[in-house]
């Protein structure tokens, strides 16, 4: 997997943070931009976001407040929930981008200020705005909204549960709770009389017959990703069965609450201080009843009942199976439409490592979990929810969390641990402040936060979320990588590229012409969140950027007057100056690309006298060795990518004839195979993946119209091509993941010098722009 960091806030350009360094001179003056230019506007929509959706969900006109109640709707009642017929107003979320605040109106009227902490803008067109109640009680709001359904949970503070947001009969709806009644419901949700997970077989003889894998015991923790920074990349598939999708109205809505569920649950990893994130690979519709137990349904899935029989899965879960395969799925859950009594519970998963046995590879075979979501009435007529947070806590038993102590004990009173003996969710006392975290089952009237036990935090009420016994957060930031291992990546995430802080996200790097200023735009969506200003003679000239030394962030290369090479190594908040000697006149630096697949990019030298090509082997500013190769004179070089997606990097060229010569690398040398091409009015600027399968796909923009088309590549073969329109007006910047969403944007400079970003979707690509440089005088380097 790869680790990235966690999505950040994307916000329009505001007041800048200039980011001084020691390591080289800056400059001021004339790279400032203007603030008042940059709050000239507020924020379009995110920008993977449609302005204006088809649909007339969610299109309440923003007055002051997300939701406006329909009077004119009867409330209805369910046991201890009453539903409160709604209009959304998702231009209120936008807005409370740029402000800062959301308003919610409780049902009473009572107005509920949650302060903006990000959003999270999703491919499908979902997205997800994440906030904090502004009264301290550190309860979190994630709302998600799409193309038909909106769903989220806001905090009431005063002791109250939260305001639930769900779709009902194809309209909004805002549920509330009575805590006196919820607190009545004794149901296997909320007082199991048995755990809501299944252990793996602890014989290393019954696992290896399941998997082909001997199953090995860890007797400590693992801490290496405990103290890293990068988070580590969980892939989860989600099947969910036609009943859920109808109870939602649609699929379209049923995946909507999914990803509401997967950013529940990533918040809850960031509110937590665990560095790890899911992400939703694929989800899809599989035919499975509701109305039969979620034990049964799990070991259909896995294709084991528990303790120690091996069976066929169920062919109703072929397909699901099968795209854990095709997208690479670390996890798998199946999400059903909640039934009481016949789920038996809210959810069940395999509580891998469970009995401080460990967690290895061969544990991909268990890697399953079964979650019941919405409401139904049991045998006893009282209607129940299943928390908003199950989702979670079934994820957090395959990741080796166990519930809280007193809930773990087995019939002879003896607690049974998950991976660690301190893998336990927190629940206390009234005395100690009455609540329990996500792993916890809760006492009836006990309040819930939505955090995973971490003793380290004190935002349960202004108290410890856990205790040394009770820290799920350790545990998981423990477990992570080797749950995150146990499928390779199958789907692309370029974030990083271009990247110079090493946030995820790539940033635009800007040289200003009457004196050689380097300014850098530290990126954040459609904005900066911070620039910085370098100075640099105009004798040197840029001729290249890439991650050098592997560290996952870009560096710069300049050459002087004197030929030799200027590598300006990026530190994350500065650079470093290392000189070294280049090559003569007669030479020029095509392009940077990693060769060999070390990780590290390396230089790709054009002799112009001959048309030799020379690639240095690179280690940071150090040659390791290097290669001279013949090519004609009368190939033009177009593009370095990798587009068979092997990682190692190949070169495409054209040729005398038009025709675009392909040289496929092997880290050593190259095997050259050719395609029909365009005519010379087409020029390639640049090369990148568009539509996220891993292979780099070449781009070209007609001179007298405009035009982009790109090309979706599979090593010597075009697949597809596809024409946008552009002006001519427009200049190309430079692509990148500007907003960390694993697909590749880019920017362009309009003759107003506004900065116009082109979000793509991996086959389109929606424009937004904000306040820019001077064009007349600054311009990026590519």
């Amino acid at each position: 997997m790869k680790k990235l960091s966690l999505l950040l806030i994307p916000l329009v350009l505001c007041a800048c943070s200039q980011d001084w360094s020691s390591g080289l001179q800056t400059a001021q003056g004339p790279a400032r931009p203007q603030a008042s230019d940059a709050m000239a506007a507020l924020p379009s929509p995110p920008s993977g976001v449609q302005a204006g959706r088809a649909s007339s969900f969610a299109a309440y006109p923003d007055r002051g407040a997300l939701a406006h109640y329909t009077r004119n709707v009867p409330d209805r009642k369910t046991g201890a929930y009453t539903w409160h017929a709604a209009e959304l107003s998702e231009a209120h979320a936008f807005r409370a981008i740029a402000t800062g605040e959301m308003t919610f109106e409780a049902p009473d009227g009572t107005p509920i200020k949650l302060a903006y902490q990000r959003h999270i803008e999703h491919p499908d067109g979902n997205w997800s705005w994440v906030g904090e109640a502004e009264d301290g009680s550190g309860q979190t709001a994630v709302i998600t909204f799409g193309p038909d359904a909106a769903f989220g949970t806001i905090p009431q503070g005063n002791d109250l549960p939260p305001l639930r947001l769900t779709l009902a009969d194809g309209r909004a709806w805002v549920v509330s709770a009575d805590k006196g009644m919820l607190g009545e419901i004794r149901n296997q949700a909320t007082h199991p009389d048995g755990p809501d997970f299944l252990v793996p077989p602890r014989d290393p003889v019954a696992a290896s017959s399941a998997s082909g894998q001997v199953m090995h015991a860890a007797s400590a923790p693992v801490s290496a990703a405990a103290t890293t920074s990068a988070t580590t990349v969980i892939d989860v598939l989600v099947g969910y069965t036609n009943g859920f999708a109808s109870s939602k109205g649609s699929q379209s809505a049923a995946v909507t609450r999914i990803r509401n569920l997967v950013d529940i649950t990533n918040q809850a990893y960031v509110s937590s201080q665990i560095n790890a994130e899911l992400r939703l690979v694929h989800s899809m519709q599989v035919t499975f009843p509701d109305n039969t137990s979620n034990n049964d349904a799990l070991e259909k899935l896995t294709g084991f009942r528990a303790p120690s029989t091996q069976t066929t899965p169920d062919p109703a879960f072929s397909a699901l199976r099968a795209a854990r395969e095709t997208y690479g799925a670390d996890l798998v859950a199946l999400v059903r439409k909640f039934n009481d009594p016949e789920n038996d519970g809210c959810g069940v998963a395999w509580l891998l490592g469970g009995g401080m046995t460990g967690i290895a590879p061969s544990d991909e075979y268990f890697a399953y979990s079964v979650v019941s979501d919405g409401q139904d009435a049991g045998d006893d007529g009282k209607t129940y929810f299943c928390r908003e947070e199950t989702f979670a806590h079934e994820i957090g038993h395959n990741l080796g969390s166990q519930h809280d102590i007193e809930t773990s004990k087995d019939d002879d009173g003896d607690p049974q641990p998950g991976a660690y003996s301190y893998s336990y969710g927190y629940k206390t006392s009234a005395a100690a402040g009455d609540f329990y975290t996500i792993m916890a089952y809760g006492d009836s009237g006990q309040a819930s936060y939505r955090v995973f036990s971490n003793p380290s935090l004190t935002t349960c009420g202004g108290r410890a979320c856990g205790s040394a016994t009770a820290d799920n957060a350790r545990s998981i930031n423990n477990t992570a990588s080797i749950i995150a291992g146990f499928r390779p990546s199958a789907v692309s995430a370029d974030a990083g590229r271009n990247d110079i802080d090493g946030d995820g996200l790539s940033d635009l790097v800007w040289r200003y012409a009457p004196n050689g200023v380097v300014q850098t735009w530290y990126m954040q969506g459609l904005g900066i969140r911070a620039y910085r200003n370098d100075a640099l003679s105009n004798s040197y000239r840029f001729v290249g950027k890439g991650d050098l030394d592997g560290d996952g962030l870009m560096d710069l290369i300049w050459q002087g007057s004197d030929y030799r090479l200027l590598i300006w190594r990026s530190t994350g908040s500065g650079f470093q100056q290392i000189s070294r000697s280049g090559m003569n006149s007669d030479w020029r630096l095509e392009s940077v690309a990693d060769i060999n697949r070390d990780g590290r990019a390396d230089l790709i030298w054009r002799q112009l006298s001959s048309g030799y090509v020379q690639y240095w082997l690179m280690n940071s500013a150090q040659i390791s060795s290097y290669r001279t190769l013949a090519q004609s004179k009368t190939y033009s070089f177009l593009a370095a990518g990798d587009f068979n997606g092997d990682g190692y990097a190949d070169i495409a060229w054209r040729k005398v004839d038009n025709r675009v010569a392909i040289w496929t690398g092997n880290g050593s040398t190259f095997k050259e195979a050719s395609l029909n091409g365009l005519n010379r009015d087409w020029a390639v600027i640049d090369a990148f993946d568009v539509n996220g399968d891993g292979r780099s796909d070449l781009v070209w923009r007609h001179g007298p119209t405009g035009t982009v088309q790109y090309w979706l590549m599979n090593g010597t073969s075009l697949m597809s091509y596809r024409n946008l329109a552009q002006s001519t007006t427009y200049r190309y910047l430079g692509s990148g993941d500007f907003d960390g969403d694993g697909i590749e944007d880019m920017a362009w400079h309009k003759v107003d010098s506004r900065v116009a970003i082109w979000k793509g979707n991996r086959s389109t690509f929606r424009e937004n722009s904000f306040n820019g440089l001077n064009r007349s005088y600054w311009t990026t380097l590519q």
